[in-house]
């Protein structure tokens, strides 16, 4: 039964290289919000999340329509283990890139415990103004921040390349304390890559860490994960990727190239976390300053 799940998965995702170019289709969306409608009726907490389209260009796994729960519950445990980690604090300035609607930054902006509230900064970057719109709308200023990047991407809604458009994350230097992704390198090619990670030592004060995960060519092949979802068979510059007409629907890096990247914009502190049972297929680049 899992064998089939693997090769119905595989097959699915050579039709579709990336839910987040599905999430445009305007028939996609319609039936997204009929779905909405049924599941806001019986569930008053789904009502603050954004449209199923919103929520699929985020990602989902393949969970195409009924997903709330996982949006709702996606940050618990990364910040649980931020903030055990001491990587960053309650009242650290906090800069995420590939930000989508705020879904990690719900947890922040809900958690309350004994009097304790997040009382640092969050600035959002993202791709997609669509994502950033609703963001706007549900987090208050001037505490939640958002910016459109000026990266360009076929997976998400554009159809020109980046052709070297530089990205300049709108904080001063040596002033955030935490700079995070989730699923943002998975979906980067070098040159934004690269641009991302020397904005990320700018930003940074010294001591200060960032963290991104992505896939680790070398993790996959241990663990022997390559073949069935990914195979990751084309190669753009030091990019591992999926699709060739998708380039940015998927991508990896080998574990020596992601920590010279770090290395070479000045971090001094770089190490690879991975899952050693493998049920995590995406592992983290950690970066202290």
């Amino acid at each position: 039964m899992v064998e089939r799940s693997k090769r119905f998965d595989g097959m699915i995702r050579r039709w579709i290289p990336s839910s987040a170019t599905l999430s445009y289709n305007p028939l996609f969306k319609l039936v997204g919000y009929g779905s909405d409608v049924f599941w806001n009726l019986i569930f008053k907490e789904f009502r603050q999340l954004p449209p199923n389209h919103l929520r699929v260009r985020v990602g989902v796994g393949n969970q195409m329509f009924r997903n709330q729960h996982l949006c709702l519950r996606s940050g618990t445990n990364y910040w649980l283990n931020a903030f055990a980690d001491q990587i960053c604090r309650f009242d650290s300035n906090i800069v995420e890139i590939g930000c989508g609607y705020g879904r990690k930054a719900y947890h922040l902006l809900n958690y309350e415990l004994q009097g304790q509230r997040f009382s640092g900064t969050y600035h959002g970057v993202d791709i997609d103004e669509e994502l950033l719109a609703f963001a706007r709308k549900k987090f208050p200023a001037p505490q939640y921040s958002f910016q459109l990047t000026p990266h360009k991407s076929q997976t998400y809604g554009t159809t020109a390349a980046s052709d070297g458009v530089q990205c300049r994350i709108e904080r001063e230097d040596d002033s955030q304390d935490f700079l995070f992704s989730t699923s943002l390198v998975t979906h980067l090619l070098e040159p934004e890559l690269l641009n991302y990670i020397t904005q990320s030592h700018r930003v940074l004060r010294p001591g200060g860490f960032t963290q991104m995960n992505f896939f680790c060519m070398d993790f996959l092949r241990d663990k022997k994960i390559l073949g069935s979802r990914w195979t990751f068979a084309h190669r753009i510059g030091r990019a591992h990727v999926e699709s060739q007409q998708y380039p940015e629907a998927a991508v990896a890096y080998n574990q020596e190239d992601m920590i010279a990247f770090y290395r070479n914009a000045g971090f001094n502190e770089v190490q690879i976390l991975t899952d050693p049972n493998g049920k995590m297929a995406q592992s983290f680049v950690r970066a202290r300053k």
